[in-house]
């Protein structure tokens, strides 16, 4: 998978917290690599997403990492991308506080319980207008 790919899928899945749903921008994403100490510029996020020519400097690679939150490994090894797919979007969903707190709240109910939490849930998000729930919504081509 090309870094674009890696990219692509970074913004497609880890979204910010209370934002509905929406990808994060390319000046959000290098204010939060300033906020964890790297300089990276949103055009040059946009080319790292957009241009295959592009060859990504390992500074910029720790920026992006930093401001996703996840391991540089996902960009230099495939083995750890792929480790890392199924969890990118469980990750993201569990940093938002009000997620987060359901989950918690729902350890260590019953499994019975779990299930109806769960179907109402899925009704939930029917009256939102949202799709059924899914870890893979991103491109899951890893390899």
């Amino acid at each position: 998978m090309s870094v674009p790919e890696k990219v692509e899928r970074l913004f497609a899945t880890v979204k910010p917290a209370g934002g509905l749903g929406r990808e994060y921008t390319h000046p959000e994403i290098a204010e939060r690599a300033a906020a964890a100490g790297y300089a990276i510029s949103p055009s040059y996020v946009w080319q790292l997403r957009h241009n295959p020519e592009k060859r990504p400097t390992m500074r910029s690679l720790e920026a992006l990492a930093a401001a996703f939150d996840v391991p540089v490994a996902y960009f230099l090894d495939d083995d750890a991308a792929i480790a890392l797919r199924d969890d990118l979007a469980l990750l993201a969903a569990l940093r938002d506080p009000a997620v987060r707190d359901l989950a918690i709240r729902a350890y260590g109910l019953s499994a019975e319980t779990v299930a109806a939490l769960a179907t109402f849930a899925d009704r939930a998000r029917e009256w939102e207008g949202l799709g059924p729930p899914s870890l893979t919504d991103a491109p899951t081509d890893l390899g």
